[in-house]
């Protein structure tokens, strides 16, 4: 007889090979693991229902406000505090989420001031307070790899992101 076949790893295709979504060692790609956050981060700020520059609702008539056009309109989509480029360490901190409008989401992407002083408004301390934990973070989890999966378990742990302060910073300050 034969001898028995060794057990194929999970991550592992039938040729040796690594799935799609790992590397050779297993390890989950980092711009997966990305991925998988992005979509728990998402979900979340949809939960929220409604524009933080406009006031609008998901479940309100489209109504007159600071979209492109004059008008909001879309579905509420997640944007950031600090932009996802200039602070990964941070892109998804809960209090770094805001969740936008497409229309606010589109005018407020090149006006860069003009969204610093709405945040500054309705989040007072929030900008500063961002680049702070950014700095602490790189401290903390020396590979972007590292702060997602710490993101991932924050965001499978938690029920949803609020205006308030959260209370993810358990062992980050």
């Amino acid at each position: 007889t034969a001898p028995p076949k060794p057990k194929q790893k999970s991550w592992m295709k039938a040729d040796g090979t690594p799935k799609r979504g790992f590397t050779l060692t297993g390890e989950v790609r980092v711009l997966t693991l990305e991925r998988r956050v992005d979509k728990l981060v998402r979900k979340a700020c949809h939960a929220r229902g409604y524009c933080v520059s406009c006031d609008w609702e998901k479940w309100q008539p489209q109504k007159s406000g600071l979209g492109e056009g004059g008008a909001c309109w879309g579905d509420i989509e997640w944007s950031h505090i600090l932009g996802r480029a200039q602070a990964k360490w941070v892109r998804h901190c809960p209090d770094n989420c805001v969740s936008q409008c497409k229309g606010c989401h589109v005018y407020f992407t090149d006006r860069g001031h003009e969204f610093g002083q709405m945040i500054e408004a309705k989040f007072p301390g929030r900008y500063r307070a961002m680049m702070e934990l950014d700095l602490k973070l790189r401290e903390k989890f020396p590979t972007v790899r590292d702060v997602y999966l710490y993101w991932e378990k924050y965001y499978k742990n938690t029920k949803g992101l609020t205006d308030e302060f959260s209370d993810y910073t358990d062992g980050v300050q």
